[in-house]
């Protein structure tokens, strides 16, 4: 490990300790050709790594982004901060990662506790749509960037997938495969604007064809059985998942229950893992495109650090893959 301190490379140099650190802040002002050249010469031969921390207290410069997910234990989250974390690589920036598991309260105090490290911005995925418990984010000083979902009033850019225009897409699949009724399975809709926005893409477009129409709302898979997969069968039905929580379940419960896609029923859903066309038969799915959000979500954090002023909604495009379970 290096132990080289900003004192070693002051005296290898000749230079007192504040000359290196003009030097390394980009102040050369008052410095020869030769004094620079020389630190330089000497910082390559040490191998010394400044700290980005104690550097912004003398450049009064942050180093720290915050990320703030809603689970880390999500899947779909660790793709969203390995992301951004590669995002951050060319730059000068450090990540400091905090998850709220789906709680206010905790996300609340994750942001007070970035708050109070002197970050320069925070890329946060609420845990909720609504405004109320996010008007305090108005007086926030510090710029934020939301990633996967978007609040409905408070004004800051967000970065998501296209999920009502994907959905719909789906949906449309689904109708023209020849399919009477749809059954949605999704994670309680409980405010939180990825979920509604699904569940209402795929609820309008049954609707506007003459379709059936269900909601199952089960956390974690939690009585989604064979016996109730069964009960919603009515003439050609096709079960969509709308993440994929709900798509693992799903196709776990067909397994178990000897149901088969699409003899028995459709089957479509979100992959946010990437899985579901390995399987026998593939099922159609929606791919997202966290690497995509991830990195555009950072990108317009800087901006706003720099002193943009974008506070609309970036939407990305999801791919559909068209599988046999359909």
């Amino acid at each position: 490990m290096n132990h080289v301190t900003i004192q070693d490379v002051a005296k290898a140099a000749g230079v007192s300790k504040t000359t290196i650190s003009r030097f390394l802040n980009g102040k050369y002002q008052y410095m020869s050709e030769e004094t620079k050249e020389k630190i330089q010469a000497v910082i390559k031969e040490l191998d010394y790594i400044p700290s980005k921390q104690a550097r912004s207290l003398k450049s009064k410069q942050k180093y720290l982004i915050g990320l703030i997910v809603a689970d880390i234990g999500n899947l779909y989250s660790m793709y969203l901060i390995k992301a951004v974390q590669d995002a951050l690589a060319d730059t000068e920036y450090q990540l400091v990662m905090m998850s709220t598991d789906n709680s206010l309260e905790k996300e609340n105090h994750a942001l007070k506790e970035l708050a109070g490290q002197d970050i320069a911005g925070i890329i946060l995925q609420p845990v909720d749509r609504v405004d109320a418990p996010y008007e305090s984010l108005k007086n926030f000083t510090v710029p934020i960037v939301l990633i996967d979902r978007y609040l409905e009033q408070v004004s800051h850019p967000s970065v998501l997938t296209d999920n009502f225009v994907a959905t719909r897409r789906m949906g449309q699949l689904i109708v023209a495969a020849g399919y009477k009724k749809i059954v949605h399975v999704s994670e309680p809709l409980q405010g939180i604007s990825v979920r509604l926005d699904r569940h209402d893409a795929m609820k309008l477009t049954a609707l506007e064809n003459g379709l059936g129409f269900t909601l199952i709302e089960a956390e974690g898979g939690r009585g989604l059985t064979p016996e109730k997969i069964t009960a919603e069968i009515d003439g050609p039905t096709a079960f969509f998942a709308a993440n994929g929580n709900a798509l693992q379940s799903l196709v776990t419960v067909c397994k178990k229950g000897g149901l088969g896609y699409p003899e028995d029923l459709g089957l479509a859903g979100f992959d946010d893992w990437f899985w579901a066309e390995l399987l026998t038969p593939t099922i159609t799915s929606i791919h997202q495109d966290p690497t995509g959000i991830g990195r555009q979500a950072l990108e317009l954090l800087l901006q706003k650090i720099a002193g943009g002023d974008f506070n609309g909604r970036l939407e990305i495009a999801a791919n559909i893959f068209q599988g046999d379970s359909l």
